[in-house]
C-alpha cells in the first residue's frame, strides 16, 4: 500500500457538479473532504454522498471560496497527499494515473494538472482556456496565500490528465451540445458562422480537440 490520499473538494453553487465531480475521482481516495458554503444548492447533494460513504465529512462555512476556505480544508485532510478539486471539476478519464504519479515520483512535493476552463457564454467555439493549477500537493507545510499554493521545492507537470472545470456555467446542457459537435467539424464556414453568432470578442479558428471524459458524455447524453 502507497501512500493515502485526501480528496478535498471546496464547493459552491454546488447543486449541479458535485455529485459528478465525487463519481469521477472518488475511487482512487482514502478520504474525501467536502467544504461547502452555508445554505449552498449542493449541501443535500453532499450529505447524501456523506450518507452512503464513510470516508466523506462535510464542513459547512460561510464564504469558502477563498485563501481561508482553501486552507480550512487543507487543514481537514488527515492523508499524505491532497487532491485540490472545486466542486465542479471533473478530470479526464486518466484520473487513475494519479495514483501512479504519487507512488513513482516520490522526489516531488506537488503535481500541476492542465486545466481546461469552459466559459459558459462563448457557446462552443474554442469554448476553453487554459492555464496551470498546482492541485495535487503532499500534505505538509502547503498552504494559500494570495489565492497560489505555497511551500512547493518540486512540481512535476502531469500532461496526461486534464481537468474540466465548469465554474460559472450556466445553460451547460445545450452549450456542451454545440461544444462537442464542434469537435469533430472544423470546416472554415461552419467556425465562421459561429463567430458571427458569438457575440463576445475574438477567439481561435478552430475548436479544441480534446475530448470530454465518459462522465460528461453521459451526463450531457454526449456519443
Amino acid at each position: 500500500m502507497g501512500d493515502t490520499i485526501s480528496l478535498g473538494f471546496l464547493v459552491k453553487d454546488g447543486k449541479d457538479f458535485l455529485l459528478l465531480a465525487y463519481r469521477n475521482i472518488a475511487k482512487i481516495a482514502d478520504e474525501i473532504v467536502i467544504v461547502i458554503e452555508n445554505n449552498d444548492s449542493g449541501i443535500d447533494n453532499a450529505l447524501e454522498i456523506a450518507s452512503y460513504d464513510d470516508r466523506v465529512k462535510v464542513l459547512l462555512m460561510n464564504d469558502c471560496m477563498n485563501d481561508k476556505g482553501a486552507n480550512f480544508l487543507i487543514k481537514n485532510c488527515t492523508k499524505d497527499w491532497i487532491i485540490f478539486l472545486n466542486g465542479c471539476d471533473i478530470l479526464s478519464d486518466t484520473y487513475y494515473l494519479i495514483r501512479d504519479y504519487i507512488d513513482n515520483y516520490n522526489d516531488f512535493d506537488a503535481f500541476s494538472i492542465n486545466k481546461n476552463v469552459f466559459i459558459y457564454n462563448l457557446g462552443s467555439l474554442d469554448a476553453t482556456k487554459e492555464i496551470n493549477e498546482k492541485c495535487i500537493f503532499r500534505n505538509k507545510n502547503i498552504y494559500y496565500e494570495n489565492s497560489n499554493l505555497t511551500g512547493f521545492n518540486k512540481v512535476w507537470p502531469i500532461q496526461d490528465i486534464q481537468l474540466f472545470c465548469f465554474d460559472g456555467a450556466r445553460n451547460l446542457r445545450d452549450f456542451m451540445q454545440i461544444y462537442y459537435k464542434n469537435l469533430t467539424n472544423e470546416t472554415r464556414a461552419y467556425l465562421e458562422d459561429w463567430k458571427n453568432k458569438i457575440i463576445m470578442g475574438n477567439y481561435a479558428l478552430k475548436p479544441n480537440n480534446k475530448d470530454l471524459p465518459i462522465i460528461l458524455k453521459e451526463y450531457f447524453k454526449l456519443k
